[in-house]
């Protein structure tokens, strides 16, 4: 990362300029989430992708880093938790955590089915549709990383090489590439995908640097304001109750019990990342740009490429795409309920101790 800082600082960016930050911002997480995922492979090119799927993605991006990014220190587990609250659209947008899966073996708890609500919760939205995404966005695009020095000990130090950075860059989109792999039984369909995705999104990381042009902003430079954030947070509660009452309202559990399970996740998930946010430490200075500042045209590139091409090769071979595929799923969780046990064993160990 490179040493010098900057200090904190409110830098006056018109909301043009942020919008175009946003979009880029929410296409990168619409791309990671449901294009590498297949849920939807041309987002940019179809009328659900273009009116609901990346302003769905780019609102809760936004909407959720400004609370994120708003007062102190952010840490990693705030990152974690504002991705689980991001996944909890499941329940009452697309309905997905009280529909059978394709899970052979598919438990039932308290109405919620638990393994694709604990995949959506705890891996996928926290990772690819946030984390991945902000860190992304934060240290190509802007002139802070607060993301990168938020990561674990263990991670800062693969990415202070330029081969570790090579290295992680590679496995990720490795990673993607099986991903869209696991989603795609024809060749074609995965590649054009792929290739239109990458596409998009380098013409509007081009747009974005001609705007920024030269100018030293950082992620929190382009948060939304006070009333921006209203704003865009009365945007997304509309498609809250637009989207909610047009997909699968049959979907709805008829029952209570349901309902409050997915109000205590809510409520968990909120809570915690509130207490974080109130507690964290005060900023007196900004880390400066990381090393992967201005790589966005070889970072979009390498993961681009390989997403369009890796599937070619690995379709024909869906049992291994498939292992690795459930080898990542459960690792994911795991961590993700790990993070959510520590980051409350943490909160509630600081309250006892009056912090």
């Amino acid at each position: 990362m490179n040493s010098t800082t900057r200090a904190l600082e409110t830098s006056a960016v018109s909301t043009g300029t942020k919008i175009v930050f946003w979009l880029l911002l929410g296409s990168i997480s619409t791309v990671l989430a449901e294009g590498v995922s297949n849920a939807t492979p041309y987002p940019f090119f179809s009328l659900w992708g273009i009116l609901v799927v990346i302003p769905l993605y780019t609102l809760h991006t936004v909407v959720l880093s400004y609370f994120l990014f708003r007062q102190g220190r952010v840490i990693f587990p705030m990152l974690f938790l504002a991705g689980a609250i991001f996944g909890l659209y499941e329940a009452y947008l697309t309905k997905v955590v009280w529909l059978p899966s394709a899970f052979a073996v598919d438990p039932v708890l308290f109405g919620i089915h638990v393994l694709p609500a604990s995949l959506l919760i705890l891996f996928w939205h926290p990772f690819m549709a946030y984390i991945f995404p902000v860190f992304l966005v934060e240290n190509v695009f802007t002139d802070s990383s607060e993301t990168l020095c938020a990561l674990p000990q263990r991670c800062r130090c693969w990415l202070a090489s330029s081969s570790g950075r090579m290295t992680c860059l590679i496995l990720f989109s490795v990673y993607c590439g099986c991903a869209k792999s696991f989603g795609f039984t024809s060749r074609g369909a995965a590649f054009l995908s792929g290739v239109s995705n990458l596409a998009v999104l380098l013409v509007l990381g081009w747009w974005w640097l001609r705007i920024k042009a030269g100018r030293a902003l950082t992620f929190r430079d382009l948060m939304p304001s006070g009333i921006e954030a209203m704003i865009l947070g009365g945007l997304l509660g509309g498609i809250y109750l637009v989207l909610g009452s047009l997909i699968l309202p049959e979907a709805l559990p008829r029952t209570i019990g349901p309902h409050v399970a997915v109000w205590v996740l809510y409520a968990l998930f909120g809570t915690l990342f509130y207490v974080h946010v109130k507690r964290a430490e005060p900023v007196c200075e900004l880390p400066g740009r990381s090393e992967l500042y201005g790589q966005g045209l070889r970072v979009g590139l390498i993961l681009g490429v390989v997403i369009a091409v890796l599937p070619l090769l690995l379709i024909p071979f869906k049992v291994v795409v498939v292992l690795i595929m459930l080898m990542t799923w459960l690792t994911g969780v795991i961590l993700g309920a790990a993070i959510v046990v520590r980051s409350s064993i943490t909160i509630s160990a600081n309250a006892k101790s009056g912090v």
